[in-house]
């Protein structure tokens, strides 16, 4: 039985409840905190052999996307949230770097939604995104 995947699974957990837990105290990521995930996603990746380059590389481009919707948005999304989702697509790959985004917008939006309609958070206010990144991983993990 191959234990490296369920290091990289639970590294990667591990990973993400520290982000977000650090999104949502401060609103902000620390730039060495997402350099220490890429490398060792990178460096996992490279020593489990689970995923090949480009698939990491393309899961790194979902992040860059998010990157130039923050730059084109005016920061209305987080630079931080476009480089952890770049980070988790060096872990999962482009694939499942799909899948978990689109389970932690749908979540994100689920909670807008409820927040909105009892009243305890209004359309200008932001949510910090990493623990929806969270929640959502968890749902990848259960698939």
């Amino acid at each position: 039985m191959e234990i490296l995947p369920y290091i990289i699974k639970t590294a990667l957990l591990a990973f993400l409840a520290l982000a977000a837990a650090a999104d949502y105290k401060r609103k902000s990521l620390d730039l060495i905190f997402l350099l220490a995930g890429l490398t060792s996603g990178i460096l996992l990746q490279a020593v489990s052999g689970q995923l090949e380059l480009w698939e990491m590389a393309a899961g790194a481009t979902i992040g860059a996307a998010f990157a130039l919707i923050s730059f084109l948005s005016r920061g209305r999304v987080g630079y931080g949230d476009g480089f952890l989702i770049g980070v988790c697509g060096v872990w999962l790959g482009v694939y499942e770097t799909v899948f978990l985004v689109m389970c932690a917008m749908l979540i994100m939006a689920a909670f807008a939604i409820a927040a909105l309609s009892v009243k305890k958070a209004r359309l200008k206010d932001s949510l910090p995104f990493a623990p929806f990144l969270l929640a959502g991983y968890i749902i990848v993990l259960a698939f």
